[in-house]
């Protein structure tokens, strides 16, 4: 074949030189022609191929590169890439804890064993200083039916740590000092009136149970306490406490019209002294009675009282002779709930103490002197760890001790300790008068 080029009138020219090839057979003659050759040798199929597929491989190869990058570092902390030093230094490790191990199982002692354990429990607690579930806490601060708010004690307290005291729930006891016991507290009563007359409050006083029962301190705080101008809670013959029911207190009197002429404003004394003096003690409803017949009360028409069972907290004032005297944080009209609405747990309430504005009527019955560090719980105890300046007074010491035994009567504890480590000190107070 020629190497020239061909071109079009090249080719024309050829095929028109080329000799006539004539067919003589007709056109069914082609036809069946073309079908018996089609029998003999059936044209190829020319079905399209299907493209490789491809995503099926990326997706593949994409999962296996985001497998090896998320086991990378996890080869790093494993020692899969440590050096040989630091390979030597684990297998070091491993045959002295092999030893220790073995020397366990031949000499009978675990005291390895329990150091392993400490240091775990340690790590525990050390973890447990995060925002944790407060169980301890939650416990302490159950309250009573006195309102839907008043049941619901669980604060889950409530960022704790922002309130500036860590509550603790620590197994630990506190180390062994010398512990000074203190007689349960009561308190007794009196109504007075603010300085433009507008309206009245009541102060409290704190006595010591004196190895009385609390039926028996709390006659005596009722006629020490009394209201009236006539002195009817005198005639009161009998206290008992928890009859028909958990809560309860009936007060029984000789005099069937002992309380039937009381004025509107001292009814309403009356009431106040009854709420301060007997709520702290977990008592929810009072029974009047005389001679064991109901006793309705002057302008109250009823012969029960129902108290609220939600005060958080005691604050300072001092009467004319100088003497240290308490009002509650309810009489104080300070905050009762937190920005959740829960009642404020035990820490939550002792930071409100230290915090009073100035220009109040009250204080602070927590010296500036004197710095709350802790709190910890142990079952149904409490722990008040505190620090106090070389200046802090016995008195300050003493009025700090005081209105947080009250405050504590309000929750479920049943002893409360002052911890003064620094100083080697602590003071116990049964918080509940037997």
């Amino acid at each position: 074949m020629s190497k020239n080029k061909w071109t079009e009138d090249h080719i024309e020219k050829t095929l028109t030189d080329l000799p006539k090839q004539r067919d003589h057979r007709s056109k069914d003659d082609v036809f069946e022609a073309m079908m018996k050759q089609a029998e003999k040798s059936p044209m190829p199929s020319r079905r399209k191929k299907r493209p490789r597929p491809w995503a099926v491989p990326a997706l593949a190869s994409a999962a296996a590169v985001l497998l090896v990058v998320l086991m990378l570092p996890s080869f790093m902390n494993t020692g899969l890439f440590s050096s040989d030093q630091q390979i030597n230094m684990e297998s070091d490790s491993m045959e002295s804890q092999s030893g220790n191990s073995a020397n366990i199982a031949m000499n009978g002692s675990d005291e390895d064993s329990d150091q392993e354990m400490f240091s775990s429990e340690s790590n525990s607690a050390n973890e447990a200083d995060q925002p944790v579930d407060n169980s301890s806490e939650a416990s302490v601060n159950e309250g009573t039916d006195d309102s839907d708010v008043e049941n619901d004690m669980n604060a889950d307290y409530s960022d704790e740590g922002s309130t500036g005291i860590a509550a603790i729930e620590s197994e630990e006891n506190v180390e062994e000092f010398q512990v000074r016991q203190e007689e349960s507290l009561y308190v007794t009563a009196s109504v007075q009136t603010t300085e433009d007359g507008s309206a009245q409050y009541t102060v409290l006083t704190t006595e010591d149970a004196n190895g009385r029962t609390l039926e028996e301190a709390l006659l005596s705080v009722l006629v020490e306490s009394d209201p009236t101008s006539g002195n009817y809670l005198s005639s009161i013959e009998q206290v008992t406490l928890n009859d028909p029911q958990a809560g309860t207190i009936t007060l029984d009197f000789s005099d069937e019209n002992a309380l039937d002429s009381l004025s509107s404003t001292e009814a309403l004394s009356l009431e106040e002294v009854l709420q301060e003096t007997l709520a702290l003690h977990k008592i929810q409803e009072v029974r009047f009675t005389a001679n064991g017949e109901p006793l309705l009360v002057g302008p109250i028409g009823e012969d029960t009282l129902e108290l609220s069972s939600l005060n958080r907290g005691y604050y300072l004032v001092a009467n004319e002779q100088g003497a240290a005297q308490f009002v509650s944080g309810r009489v104080a009209q300070e905050a009762m709930t937190n920005g959740a609405g829960d009642p404020l747990n035990f820490v939550e309430t002792l930071n409100q103490m230290q915090d009073v504005p100035e220009g109040e009527w009250y204080e602070s019955a927590i010296a500036d002197s004197i710095e709350i560090m802790d709190v910890r719980y142990e079952g149904e105890s409490a722990f008040v760890i505190y620090d106090a300046t070389e200046n802090t007074t016995d008195e300050e010491l003493s009025i700090f001790y005081e209105a947080a035994n009250l405050t504590a009567k309000y929750y479920t504890l049943d002893t409360l300790q002052f911890v003064n480590e620094s100083a080697g000190e602590v003071v116990e107070y049964q918080v509940q008068v037997p």
